[in-house]
């Protein structure tokens, strides 16, 4: 699974089009051009402008088609851990020790990661062990949470410093395993009932080919209930659409941070947060996603078919500023 949040490289200090049929226009002949560029058969979009969904296509398939969002799925799962926060299960505090000790064996030195360490991945663990087990995983029945963090916890030496930014799926495998212990109840079964039924999304499941990867990678549905929950979540009267300086966040640049599952920055007197996902798996298992929320103005979701290289994943970014600023 390739797959880090990639920093936005277009400049996004523009306003936002006036014109809301031309934008949209922009924005569908960009996405239809990145996708053909790029060689991808299947792809969708979702478009929202002030908090609703303006666009809705699909190349080669129904607008409405159920797709992988890989590590857009992290967004989801650090909602829901903020959901269990809120309702006293969990802190940003606690420590691996102290929520899992008594489920996984535990390198002395890693039980006193916590909570806010994982969501930032500031943990310091490293290396990734999940890329290679995720392909024996791929198309499996069960959840791989546990042992992923068997492995991530078990490790004495690791490769990352705490508190520095080192993307690692292990910490929300981590963080998947917490709250089933938390709670009592599955992931999927928490989290779809904290953060994604209530606000309309009725498609989402890990039943697909990467339900496996669950709360780092799992999460399947169409691209605009993906929308909905970047609107329920992230939109402009949300706490973390607001204030994510609030929140467990590390810094990859002087400008831009990851915390809560996505990358975010300042930009005027709001926030831009966005995130790319990408599985890896042969021509018929392969597949990724895009958000970038503007301003708590616009969103844009992408989802596709095909493993992508960097250089095509930041064609996508570049395609969609370039629609809504229209640069």
């Amino acid at each position: 699974m390739k797959m880090l949040c990639l920093a936005l490289t277009t400049a996004l200090f523009l306003p936002l089009s006036a014109t809301a049929g031309t934008q949209l226009e922009r924005i569908a002949a960009n996405w239809k051009a990145w996708a053909d560029g790029a060689g991808i058969k299947t792809s969708t979009i979702s478009v929202t402008k002030g908090g609703k969904i303006v666009m809705s296509e699909g190349l080669n398939t129904d607008a409405q088609t159920v797709m992988g969002f890989a590590s857009l799925s992290k967004a989801i799962t650090a909602v829901c851990t903020k959901h269990a926060v809120d309702a006293g299960l969990i802190s940003y505090s606690n420590t691996v020790g102290s929520l899992l000790g008594d489920t996984v064996t535990i390198a002395p030195k890693n039980a006193d990661i916590t909570v806010a360490q994982l969501i930032s991945h500031g943990s310091g663990l490293a290396p990734d062990a999940t890329q290679r087990a995720m392909m024996k995983w791929v198309g499996g029945e069960t959840i791989q949470h546990h042992a992923a963090t068997q492995t991530a916890l078990g490790r004495v030496a690791q490769n990352a410093k705490r508190d520095a930014y080192a993307y690692n799926n292990e910490n929300y495998a981590i963080l998947g395993r917490m709250i089933e212990v938390a709670t009592g109840q599955s992931y999927e079964s928490y989290c779809a009932k904290a953060v994604l039924l209530p606000h309309g999304i009725t498609t989402a499941n890990l039943t697909s080919i990467y339900g496996p990867f669950a709360a780092w990678g799992g999460w399947s549905m169409t691209a605009d209930d993906y929308n909905r929950f970047l609107i329920g979540n992230f939109g402009p009267n949300t706490q973390l659409g607001t204030a994510p300086t609030q929140f467990p966040s590390t810094a990859l640049n002087p400008k831009v941070n990851y915390g809560m599952g996505v990358s975010w920055r300042t930009f005027n007197k709001g926030y831009n947060y966005w995130h790319f996902g990408l599985l890896c798996f042969g021509r018929k298992n392969s597949g990724g996603s895009f958000f970038a929320y503007y301003e708590g103005k616009m969103s844009v979701v992408v989802t596709h078919d095909k493993c992508l290289d960097w250089d095509q994943m930041r064609a996508l970014d570049t395609a969609m500023v370039k629609g809504v600023f229209n640069r």
